[in-house]
């Protein structure tokens, strides 16, 4: 139960500093302008529905990691796992940068207003970067979760909410001590770039400080039969991830027919209702460190208990997901 703990409330924290950052940008800009409040609406649901398939196919570094941690992994294995995972990451970030900045025909045939077209525009620019760095986050933070302490990745969001909060009201609104103009939607997505930065030097100085890893491509082997356990995993988490995403997010590009007000609306509810996720989220992500912790130790009947646990729970988040939407 304690090693449950260890790993949960961190997850749970962890999952929560990354929504509210997104409630803070819809908090900010629902008093700026309805119009950019579109436009990050837009913007954050054609980044996230790409972001989330790569954060889907590295769920297999976790659970492969966290299998080798049970038969007590060693520095060639270790080795392996991580830099296929950045050669994947690497990928996948060439093909999602490519599909970000080339959505323009999609929004113009819903009927996007040059205005929002625009600052979409920019705004994508921005999170093309910005997927990148998070990837690279979300590489670093497996680690310290499976291999660390979990704890530890939870006190860097702390940092990046710290950085978040008044460098989005600031970028946001403007601040004319320092004759800083308003930047509207720019400055949230701006202000969400740099703290992903910070937080990845912040990251990767702690995993170097500590020596829980150091990557060394000389020493890579690539193995086919590692690629097959990674995107084995790492495939049917993206899409399961992606399904559950566009169910929600993607409805700001359907509805942009129906003006900028109901848009700005949807973000304010799918802001708030996203905070519904995070518990069953946290609880699965938990008993999936473990389970495959146990597996990787061969002790397959408590494996199975924690399988249909995580199972159960996973059906329950669909469950609140349903209730949500038809609600909506």
């Amino acid at each position: 139960m304690k090693r449950f703990l260890s790993i949960f409330f961190p997850i749970l924290f962890s999952n929560t500093i990354f929504i509210m950052s997104g409630v803070i940008d819809t908090a900010f800009l629902s008093h700026y302008s309805h119009v950019h409040l579109t436009a990050l609406s837009v913007s954050l649901s054609v980044y996230m529905i790409v972001f989330v398939v790569g954060y889907g196919l590295l769920q297999g570094m976790f659970q492969i990691l966290a299998e080798e941690k049970g038969r007590e992994i060693n520095q060639q294995k270790l080795t392996n796992v991580v830099s296929l995972a950045v050669l994947i990451a690497a990928v996948f970030s060439i093909v999602a940068i490519v599909l970000i900045n080339n959505t323009e025909h999609l929004l113009t045939f819903f009927q996007a207003s040059d205005t929002v077209l625009l600052l979409v525009k920019n705004c994508l620019m921005i999170f093309s970067v910005d997927l990148v760095v998070r990837l690279c986050c979300r590489i670093l933070t497996i680690q310290i979760q499976v291999l660390d302490r979990p704890i530890i990745a939870t006190y860097m969001g702390v940092i990046f909410l710290l950085i978040k909060l008044p460098l989005s009201y600031a970028l946001i609104n403007g601040v004319a001590y320092f004759d800083i103009a308003p930047w509207g939607v720019y400055g949230a997505v701006f202000s969400t770039l740099l703290g992903d930065s910070v937080m990845l030097i912040l990251l990767y100085g702690y995993i170097r400080g500590k020596a829980i890893f150091k990557l060394d491509l000389s020493h890579f082997s690539f193995s086919y039969e590692l690629l097959r356990r990674f995107l084995r995993i790492g495939i049917p988490t993206a899409l399961m991830i992606v399904i559950d995403v566009i169910a929600f997010m993607a409805i700001s590009i359907l509805a942009l027919p129906l003006g900028s007000i109901v848009i700005a609306s949807h973000q304010v509810v799918a802001s708030i209702c996203s905070m519904l996720y995070i518990l069953p989220a946290a609880f699965s992500v938990a008993f999936s460190l473990m389970l495959s912790e146990k597996i990787g130790a061969q002790q397959k009947q408590v494996a199975l208990v924690k399988k249909s646990l995580s199972a159960y729970l996973y059906f329950c988040r669909h469950f609140m997901q349903c209730i949500t939407a038809s609600s909506r």
